[in-house]
Protein backbone atom coordinates (compact mmCIF):
# COMPACT_ATOMS: atom_id res chain seq x y z
CA UNK A 1 0.00 0.00 0.00
CA UNK A 2 1.48 3.45 -0.90
CA UNK A 3 2.47 5.62 2.08
CA UNK A 4 -0.72 7.29 2.95
CA UNK A 5 1.00 10.50 4.33
CA UNK A 6 1.20 14.04 3.14
CA UNK A 7 4.46 14.91 1.20
CA UNK A 8 5.60 16.80 3.54
CA UNK A 9 5.01 14.34 6.62
CA UNK A 10 6.07 11.66 4.33
CA UNK A 11 9.84 13.82 3.66
CA UNK A 12 10.38 13.99 7.52
CA UNK A 13 10.77 17.32 10.07
CA UNK A 14 12.23 20.12 8.57
CA UNK A 15 14.07 20.82 12.14
CA UNK A 16 17.91 19.70 13.32
CA UNK A 17 16.01 17.02 15.49
CA UNK A 18 16.41 14.37 12.75
CA UNK A 19 14.84 11.24 13.02
CA UNK A 20 11.61 12.19 14.44
CA UNK A 21 7.69 11.98 13.11
CA UNK A 22 6.25 15.55 12.02
CA UNK A 23 3.95 16.61 14.41
CA UNK A 24 0.21 15.99 13.75
CA UNK A 25 -0.17 19.85 12.81
CA UNK A 26 2.59 19.21 10.85
CA UNK A 27 0.92 16.46 9.05
CA UNK A 28 -2.53 18.27 8.07
CA UNK A 29 -0.58 21.13 7.01
CA UNK A 30 1.46 19.18 4.42
CA UNK A 31 -1.59 17.41 3.12
CA UNK A 32 -3.63 20.73 2.87
CA UNK A 33 -0.12 22.36 1.14
CA UNK A 34 -0.20 19.16 -1.60
CA UNK A 35 -3.84 20.27 -2.67
CA UNK A 36 -4.24 22.49 -6.04
CA UNK A 37 -4.55 25.98 -5.18
CA UNK A 38 -8.77 26.09 -6.13
CA UNK A 39 -9.25 23.34 -4.19
CA UNK A 40 -12.57 23.55 -2.04
CA UNK A 41 -13.07 23.85 1.31
CA UNK A 42 -14.87 20.22 1.22
CA UNK A 43 -12.44 18.89 -0.82
CA UNK A 44 -9.51 19.54 1.51
CA UNK A 45 -11.98 18.12 4.34
CA UNK A 46 -12.36 15.26 2.56
CA UNK A 47 -8.38 14.85 1.93
CA UNK A 48 -7.95 15.03 5.63
CA UNK A 49 -10.56 12.55 6.36
CA UNK A 50 -9.39 10.46 4.15
CA UNK A 51 -6.01 10.50 5.82
CA UNK A 52 -7.32 9.67 8.91
CA UNK A 53 -8.93 7.01 7.91
CA UNK A 54 -6.04 5.70 6.10
CA UNK A 55 -3.91 5.69 9.31
CA UNK A 56 -6.52 3.83 10.84
CA UNK A 57 -6.98 1.21 8.86
CA UNK A 58 -3.15 1.00 8.87
CA UNK A 59 -2.85 1.10 12.81
CA UNK A 60 -6.07 -1.62 12.77
CA UNK A 61 -4.00 -4.05 10.12
CA UNK A 62 -0.83 -3.49 12.48
CA UNK A 63 -2.67 -4.80 15.36
CA UNK A 64 -4.12 -7.64 13.90
CA UNK A 65 -7.41 -6.55 13.59
CA UNK A 66 -8.24 -7.58 10.14
CA UNK A 67 -11.14 -9.70 8.51
CA UNK A 68 -9.58 -12.12 5.59
CA UNK A 69 -11.24 -12.12 2.24
CA UNK A 70 -13.24 -15.22 2.90
CA UNK A 71 -15.18 -14.06 6.13
CA UNK A 72 -15.81 -10.75 4.77
CA UNK A 73 -17.81 -12.61 1.73
CA UNK A 74 -19.55 -14.98 4.33
CA UNK A 75 -20.19 -12.04 6.38
CA UNK A 76 -21.39 -10.12 3.06
CA UNK A 77 -23.53 -13.00 2.23
CA UNK A 78 -25.42 -12.94 5.75
CA UNK A 79 -26.48 -9.29 4.74
CA UNK A 80 -28.18 -10.12 1.77
CA UNK A 81 -30.01 -13.13 3.10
Amino acid sequence: MADPRPTAARAGPASADEGTEPSVKDQLIGIIQDQPDDSSRDEILRELAFYRRALRGLADAGAGRVVDTAELRRRLRSWRD
